[in-house]
Formats: C-alpha cells, sequence, structure tokens
C-alpha cells in the first residue's frame, strides 16, 4: 500500500462519523464527502482510510456544499455538507438510534431532531498560526494537525465571522511567531476572547490588545496557559453576560456556554419536560446555571453542583441577584470522584445531569442504586450516554424518551436529552 494507490470504490453506506464506507479486498475504507451509491475513484491514505479524487458515478442525495472551505484537503470543521438536508437529518437520528441499541437500550420513543438553523454558533474555537508576518486563522485541515485560514464561514453568528478578518491582520504583527488556539464567544454583552497557550504577553502586548477590544467593542480578552487553567482578564470593558431563565449571568472568562441559542433553548425546554411536577431537583455538572436557573424560575428547588468553582461562583451571584436565592443552593464538587449518592439523593424527585464528553459513569452507579424518581441525562457524546443509560436501566430506570439535538450543524456530533423514569 502507498499513498498514490488509486483504488475503484462503490460506498455503500455512512459510517458514524459521516464518512461513506467501502469495501476492498474485504476491508472496510472510510471514505470523506461521499454516500451511499456513489463509485469514486481514490486515493488510499491509510489502513482503513482513502480520499475521492474522481467521482465515476454519484448516488441520490447530494447537494451543493454552502460553503468554499468544505472539500478534500480544507477545512475539517464540517463533514457532511454533501448531504442533502433530509437525508442529513435522517442520518443524524438513525445513527443516535443505531448507537443506542446497541447499548441494548429499547423501547424509548426517539422525538424529531431539534434543529439549529446556519449562522447561529455564536461559540467557536480556532487555531492560530503566525510566521513571517502572516498568520492563519481558522480550523484543522481534515484529518490532519494542519490549520487552514478560513473566510466566510455559514456556521458562525455574523459577530464572530466579522471578526474573523481583523484578527488575524491583528496577530500577524502581535507574535511574529507563534501557535495557540482563540476562543470567541457571542454573547449579550458582546463577544469574548480567551486565548490558550498564547506567548507571554508584556506590557505592550497587552496594551496592544487592550486597543483591539476597544477598536472592535469586545467585551473582554483573557489569557489562559492552558485548556483547564484558569483565564486571567487582560481588558474588560463589561462583563460577559447571558440570561439563564430570565436571569443575567456574568459568565467567568472561557465558561461553558452552549454552541448556540437554540440549542441551549432546546435543552431547557426537553429538561423541564423530563423532570415533570418534581419540586425538589438536583442539576449536577451544572456549569453556570443554564439548567439551574430556568428550572428554578419554574418554581422548583434546586441543588447545582459542579467542580468549577468559578461557574458556581457565578450562577449563585446571579440566583440570588434575580431573586432566585432562596430556591437555589450551589455546590462546588467533583462529581466523578464524589457522586451524589445515598442518602444525598432521597431529598430530590429528580436529577438532572450534563457532564462533558467523557459522560457520567460514577454518578449514574449512584443514581442506579437511589429512589430517585425521574432522572434526566443531557450529553454531548451518545456513546458515552449509552454506557450511562445502560447503568440506570440496569438498576432499574426505565429509558421513556430521548430527544436529539443539532447543534453542531453539518458535524458528526449530536447533543441529545434522556427522560428515565423509575
Amino acid at each position: 500500500m502507498t499513498g498514490l494507490e488509486l483504488l475503484d470504490l462503490a460506498i455503500t453506506a455512512l459510517g458514524s462519523q459521516g464518512d461513506g464506507v467501502a469495501r476492498h479486498e474485504g476491508t472496510p475504507l472510510f471514505v470523506p464527502y461521499t454516500l451511499a451509491g456513489d463509485r469514486v475513484r481514490a486515493r488510499r491514505t491509510g489502513p482503513e482510510r482513502a480520499l475521492p479524487v474522481e467521482w465515476l458515478e454519484r448516488g441520490t442525495g447530494h447537494a451543493i456544499p454552502p460553503c468554499p472551505h468544505f472539500g478534500p484537503g480544507k477545512c475539517g470543521g464540517c463533514a457532511l455538507q454533501h448531504l442533502a438536508d433530509d437525508l442529513y437529518a435522517r442520518w443524524k437520528t438513525d445513527t443516535l438510534a443505531a448507537t443506542l441499541e446497541r447499548a441494548g437500550l429499547k423501547g424509548f420513543a426517539l422525538q424529531p431532531l431539534a434543529r439549529t438553523p446556519p449562522g447561529s454558533r455564536r461559540r467557536a474555537e480556532f487555531l492560530v498560526r503566525t510566521a513571517g508576518g502572516r498568520a492563519t486563522l481558522g480550523f484543522h485541515v481534515r484529518a490532519s494537525r494542519e490549520a487552514i485560514d478560513i473566510g466566510p464561514c455559514p456556521i458562525l453568528v455574523p459577530p464572530l465571522e466579522r471578526l474573523l478578518a481583523p484578527l488575524r491582520e491583528f496577530f500577524a504583527t502581535l507574535w511574529p511567531r507563534a501557535a495557540f488556539d482563540v476562543l470567541a464567544t457571542s454573547v449579550d454583552s458582546g463577544v469574548e476572547l480567551v486565548l490558550t497557550r498564547a506567548p507571554d504577553a508584556d506590557r505592550a502586548t497587552r496594551s496592544r490588545l487592550a486597543e483591539f477590544a476597544e477598536r472592535h467593542d469586545l467585551s473582554r480578552i483573557a489569557l489562559r496557559p492552558g485548556p483547564h487553567a484558569v483565564a486571567e482578564i487582560v481588558v474588560q470593558h463589561r462583563p460577559s453576560q447571558t440570561v439563564f431563565g430570565g436571569v443575567t449571568v456574568d459568565l467567568p472568562p472561557g465558561g461553558f456556554l452552549q454552541a448556540s441559542l437554540e440549542g441551549e433553548q432546546a435543552i431547557q425546554q426537553a429538561v423541564i419536560e423530563g423532570i415533570g411536577k418534581a419540586r425538589r431537583v438536583a442539576d449536577l455538572y451544572a456549569g453556570s446555571g443554564s439548567i439551574a436557573l430556568p428550572v428554578a424560575a419554574a418554581q422548583r428547588q434546586v441543588h447545582a453542583a459542579d467542580r468549577s468553582a468559578e461557574a458556581i461562583a457565578a450562577l449563585d451571584a446571579s440566583a440570588r441577584r434575580g431573586g432566585l436565592g432562596p430556591r437555589v443552593k450551589a455546590e462546588v464538587r467533583d462529581l466523578n470522584r464524589r457522586p451524589l449518592a445515598g442518602d444525598e439523593l432521597e431529598k430530590f424527585d429528580a436529577v438532572v445531569f450534563d457532564p462533558p464528553r467523557e459522560g457520567a459513569a460514577e454518578q449514574a452507579r449512584a443514581l442506579a442504586l437511589s429512589e430517585v424518581e425521574r432522572v434526566v441525562a443531557v450529553s454531548c457524546n451518545p456513546a458515552t450516554f449509552a454506557r450511562d443509560a445502560a447503568l440506570l436501566t440496569a438498576g432499574g430506570y426505565r429509558l421513556r424518551t430521548v430527544t436529539p439535538v443539532d447543534q453542531f450543524l453539518w458535524s458528526s456530533h449530536l447533543e441529545l436529552v434522556g427522560k428515565f423514569e423509575r
């Protein structure tokens, strides 16, 4: 096998990452930008991967990609822009159903896919690479560690898209040779930038960052030495604010926020429906309160827990300012190491958990031993959701409904909300 080997392949299905699947000499090959019914000439690039160089026949269901950066050797941020919309939506729900069925989860009602439109992504992390007075700002090339410049981007909200060119020009001269990431978040009070692993910033550099923030009316800029480190605010014209449950929240720098407002609202609605008439609710992995505050605003008592002290401080302060203090108890707690368990769970009618991609196995085990009537699991990873759901069902819960939420448009990622009852 060499990188120059050309193969004629028949695509028979779409895989779980959105690549077409073919077989060659008994081995599956994954071929991006294709779909079932395609016949392509492809260059083999690895033991199980090939890249199309020519279409011999096109199957039904192709669409014209809306982005000029989509395609072989280009941006890897989107994987599925070549699918017609109905095929795309069906693939997302079918892939989710198959993942859950493989985990032995059956008998649940799969709700319609909650969609988010183009131009709604309010939070994105960009790669920045500078050298020789030029800067590359964008995403990874597909299946590569290289960065690619992006211009117009159909997934981003306009305030983020408008910043791409000014940021590229600014970083080209700020740090002549550097590699770092920029987390850009557009919220009600403006755009926040958190620069991760950027070079050390002396007084002159910080002054230039402050000038850029003022010129483009940014809410603030912060520096963070690593992805899990506490961010240091360099300049702040106003707090980065959003609204959860009618309450204004001052988000910590780089604090978690759902990727789109539409996705956030779909998750909140599914959670509220999932907890039903429960009066005492635990919100675990609560962040800054995107679920806890709407639940408290609906006249429920809420115990919110998260390992981030900054997020819990923001939640607690906003609840007090918004008049929800008596209904919200906020706790800093690492739920992976110390899940709510035993007698702690007895006081709750419902528990909501919304963990990172690795899921909440220890918390699910503790819940499986409890008598909590309703559990609502929010997840950005169907595979770890399926694992945690299997733990719950083995402990006597039944998965009633699953609501898929597509807020990472044209990617293989899918969020979901599952409702369990004893």
